[in-house]
């Protein structure tokens, strides 16, 4: 079964600004390496001497998506109500955003542990529904809504709070970063809303994140899945016909040396105290540097091997004189996420196959992640869910 509009799917590379146009030395980090980025910090919180023309800074190739702030309202839900939406249209507009860019609607987010009243719910939505209104006819800029909720009925009832057209895209919120017990730490007190004394369980959490995108795919929407972007995480999300995901993992794996080898369906350490790579792996990474499109290759950085692997597994020794390992390893896991978009692309309408090769290729033997392979194609069912031109954006 094809679907009913054309797909667009990427992986965002996601992190903060200040990681990126020429400050804290990394102007060509990520812009340089990826097309699709996306920024966490809201533009509310952006320093003023890199708002006005913010997106200057970065190529015309590439396409940007701005969150709004939602997560600050979760952290301090006393604010929601007095939001000046206005002002945060205004600071979007001096951002300077091409085209091909689009920002994410202001959301309320709905923490789906305990923490929280049905009729808060309720009031959270029509919440995000006013501002995502208001950002739409404020802005030139393409608008993402959002839809949150604790299970598939408060997902829906969300979904037709919205008029919306059909093949539009409509972002997932309230994924797996809700499972971080010092997420719910930090949630503040509000109106309907406590600090939780249960947590949302792995299984409750994954089973919410298939129900939902199979409603919006049910409704001929574009799926978004926030926070989906994880080296695993993405490939299911991809099978369950999800068009686009982000993530901050290239960098936290980076920060923590590890490298995401996607290709051969593994990660691993490479620090000297918690290595845990093979022959093969060497031998495999060492394939990637005779690869002249390899951004790391010879023909493009000029390392040796012996240069290139021991920065690989090294820190940033660029104030010395050295390599920056940290940026290394994050410019291969931004090239290994959007390689693995582009390999999960070459299944599309065919989520039988995408589902027998991440099994197949997956060196861990994770077991849930095959569970959750297994889970993810009952949601599917007959429909061709993976699409044609799967993308991670890179999260900032």
């Amino acid at each position: 079964m094809k679907p009913p509009y054309p797909m667009n799917n990427l992986n965002y590379t996601t992190s903060r600004p200040t990681d990126l146009a020429g400050l804290e030395g990394r102007g060509t980090l990520v812009q340089d390496q990826t097309d699709e980025i996306m920024f966490s910090m809201s533009p509310t919180k952006m320093p003023s001497k890199i708002l006005t023309g913010f997106r200057d800074n970065f190529n015309t190739n590439n396409r940007l998506t701005l969150d709004s702030g939602g997560f600050d309202l979760l952290l301090e839900p006393e604010r929601a109500d007095e939001f000046d939406v206005d002002s945060l249209i205004n600071k979007v507009k001096s951002i300077g955003l091409h085209e091909q860019d689009s920002i994410m609607t202001l959301d309320f987010p709905v923490p789906t542990g305990n923490a929280i009243t049905n009729e808060e719910v309720i009031r959270r939505q029509q919440l995000t529904t006013g501002y995502y209104e208001k950002m739409k006819n404020g802005l030139d800029s393409q608008v993402h809504p959002i839809i949150h909720g604790r299970d598939h009925e408060e997902l829906k009832h969300h979904l037709q709070g919205y008029d919306l057209e059909s093949g539009q895209t409509v972002a997932l919120g309230s994924n797996l970063a809700l499972l971080k017990p010092r997420i719910y730490k930090c949630i503040g007190k509000g109106k309907g809303q406590e600090k939780p004394t249960d947590l949302p369980t792995m299984h409750d959490t994954w089973q919410r994140i298939m129900e939902g995108i199979s409603l919006l795919k049910h409704e001929d929407q574009q799926v978004f899945a926030l926070g989906m972007g994880g080296q695993r995480a993405s490939q299911v999300a991809y099978l369950l016909g999800a068009n686009e995901v982000d993530a901050t993992s290239w960098w936290n794996f980076a920060m923590t040396r590890k490298m995401m080898l996607h290709e051969i369906g593994k990660d691993i350490h490479v620090g000297t105290d918690s290595a845990n790579y093979t022959s093969e792996d060497v031998a495999y990474i060492k394939s990637l540097w005779n690869n002249d499109d390899y951004p790391l290759s010879q023909a493009l950085t000029g390392l040796t091997w012996d240069q290139l692997w021991t920065g690989l597994r090294g820190p940033n020794l660029a104030k010395k004189g050295g390599l920056d390992g940290t940026a290394l390893r994050a410019i291969h896991n931004i090239w290994s996420s959007d390689e693995d978009a582009k390999t999960c692309s070459e299944f599309a309408d065919d989520p039988d196959g995408l589902a027998a090769f991440l099994v197949k290729r997956d060196q861990s033997k994770n077991n849930q992640f095959r569970k959750r392979i297994h889970t993810a194609m009952h949601y599917v069912g007959g429909n061709a869910t993976v699409q044609a031109k799967l993308h991670n954006f890179s999260r900032f």
